[in-house]
């Protein structure tokens, strides 16, 4: 049975909404001295022993060919070891997060925004982010798309997908097992960059992991507004399941990361959507843990509810109408 991931957290998503003698003997081999009998008289064969066996052949009479030298064994040449694994550059990832890794400002009825993170997952410009940024009360949420470093606006998108139980789950664990939200960018056009999804490989404890975020809760209202920038970071992973995933951050451990992104350093692609942050309060920031939800998981999700994998559903969406 495979172990699950233990998880104290709380959710990340809105800055204003915080919720392991043997001693050595030494055998002295004591050596028994067997008393040797004396020597026998040598002892005369019979003659007709001796007519029965001939005197030994003369040196003539023993020459035998020379013996064959034994083939030598054919050497098996093993092929190369394959080469090993090269990071992408992380100036090439980061570049690419500046206009794929979008940040949320979405309203809410008081007055305030939930700041959250996300990341473009279609060339059609679908986002992925979390359900904890939906604000229940909001049902047809509208929030402000911003992209780059510092973040400035590329357009709006409207939610298009949330797990049908989410809402009225109570449990915050069995909430983590469903915390994803889909949306569409309201500008229709088929380019826009985008990060493609790692559904086959796996994660494995100790790996290093990239993270980019728009992480806000060090921030004054102000900087996030006008001068919010992109956090690109490692995180090392110490504990993962099928669903799941936990990891040793550093700065990108806080509020306003939900939604945030885990990237594979050898290929590019996402590796897990960040929900939380652990929830001990006396811990610094850099002595959080992270936790993510992992595509395996997200697409377990849509499969549920939708009985198509991720990217088919995808393209069964129909555009939203703003």
């Amino acid at each position: 049975m495979k172990r699950a991931v233990l998880i104290t957290f709380i959710f990340v998503g809105s800055l204003f909404l915080f919720s392991t003698q043997s001693s050595h003997e030494e055998i002295i081999e004591q050596k028994l001295i067997e008393e040797i009998p004396p020597p026998q008289p040598a002892t005369s064969l019979p003659a007709a022993a001796e007519e029965n066996n001939p005197p030994p052949p003369t040196e003539e009479q023993e020459e035998l060919p020379s013996p064959t030298p034994p083939s030598p064994t054919p050497v098996t040449e093993l092929p190369p070891p394959p080469p090993p694994k090269k990071p992408i550059a992380q100036s090439q990832l980061y570049t690419k997060g500046l206009s794929a890794t979008v940040n949320f400002l979405c309203p809410n009825s008081d007055n305030t925004y939930t700041v959250a993170t996300g990341a473009i997952i279609d060339a059609h410009g679908y986002i992925i982010s979390n359900a904890h940024i939906v604000n229940k009360n909001n049902s047809q949420p509208l929030c402000t798309i911003r992209a780059g470093s510092p973040a400035v606006p590329i357009g709006k998108a409207k939610l298009v997908f949330i797990p049908r139980d989410y809402q009225s789950t109570l449990d915050e664990q069995a909430k983590a097992y469903l915390d994803i939200s889909l949306w569409k960018l309201e500008e229709s056009h088929n380019d826009w960059p985008h990060w493609d999804i790692n559904f086959d490989s796996r994660v494995n404890e100790n790996d290093e992991i990239l993270t980019q975020s728009y992480p806000a809760e060090l921030l004054s209202s102000e900087i996030i507004f006008k001068n919010l920038g992109l956090l690109f970071s490692t995180a090392i992973v110490s504990e993962k399941d099928e669903a799941l995933i936990s990891a040793h951050a550093t700065i990108s451990a806080q509020h306003g990361s939900s939604g945030g992104i885990l990237i594979d350093p050898y290929t590019g692609k996402l590796y897990g959507i960040i929900f939380g942050i652990s929830a001990d309060p006396k811990q610094s920031v850099s002595e959080r843990l992270l936790y993510a939800i992992t595509p395996s998981r997200i697409n377990a999700i849509i499969w549920q509810e939708t009985k198509k994998q991720f990217g088919e559903y995808l393209a069964t969406l129909p555009e939203p109408a703003y």
